[in-house]
């Protein structure tokens, strides 16, 4: 049950003012591993056409994109989507202003049923309640194919933020201005329970901040 006793921040807001500010390098050595694990698993797809989730300022856009796949990316924050159509643009991207969409995951993904190869969600699907990620987990397996693959990212509940600031919700937390959700390992397969996951990896890491973070990588196909 969600805590209504506390003040809830605009979340766009938040995440407008975050990437116009700082923003993420995305250089860290777990998010680099989880571009390559997608990338390989991509390798020998016929198509390769890609979605990232939660692209952010399209660091991995441009990275697919420069390892030849058509790579489309999506993100609430319209500061931040200018910043990823720059980004694709630097590397020849073309089209970017089409490929980069400002799109609010909480509403139906604006593309077609079985659109894609491939999806890519890089600390995304975390900032939403439950009810709203497994509503987005249905949408990505309507617009990926059969078959196609999933790479997604997120916060583990042995991440040092995991209890800091003000309880929301089961494992949800709010802090500094940003509400947050943390995952264990059951939680992620009961989240994906009708996809073929290959693998859930647990790792340390650093990720915008100095400080260590813990995440998990979930590998998985569309096998419905």
């Amino acid at each position: 049950m969600l805590n209504t006793s506390v003040h809830f921040p605009d979340q766009l807001a938040f995440w407008n003012d975050w990437h116009a500010r700082r923003g993420a390098t995305g250089d860290d050595p777990g998010h680099r591993e989880s571009r390559r694990v997608f990338l390989d698993l991509l390798a020998e797809s016929a198509s390769r056409r890609v979605l990232d989730l939660g692209c952010g300022q399209g660091h991995d856009v441009a990275a697919f994109a420069q390892g030849g796949l058509d790579a489309h990316g999506l993100d609430y924050s319209p500061v931040a989507v200018r910043q990823a159509r720059e980004a694709l643009r630097r590397v020849g991207g073309s089209d970017a202003h089409g490929r980069v969409r400002c799109h609010d995951l909480v509403e139906p993904l604006p593309y077609a049923d079985r659109a894609f190869d491939g999806i890519f969600s890089h600390l995304a699907i975390q900032y939403f309640d439950e009810p709203t990620t497994q509503a987005i987990c249905l949408e990505a397996a309507r617009v990926l194919r059969p078959g196609g693959v999933l790479v997604l990212v997120v916060k583990s509940v042995d991440d040092p933020y995991c209890g800091q600031g003000d309880r929301l919700a089961h494992h949800t937390w709010l802090r500094k201005g940003r509400i947050r959700r943390f995952f264990t390992e059951h939680e992620l397969k009961d989240l994906l329970a009708d996809w073929a996951i290959d693998r859930i990896d647990s790792y340390s890491g650093q990720y915008a901040s100095p400080e260590q973070s813990h995440f998990l990588r979930l590998v998985a196909r569309r096998s419905f």
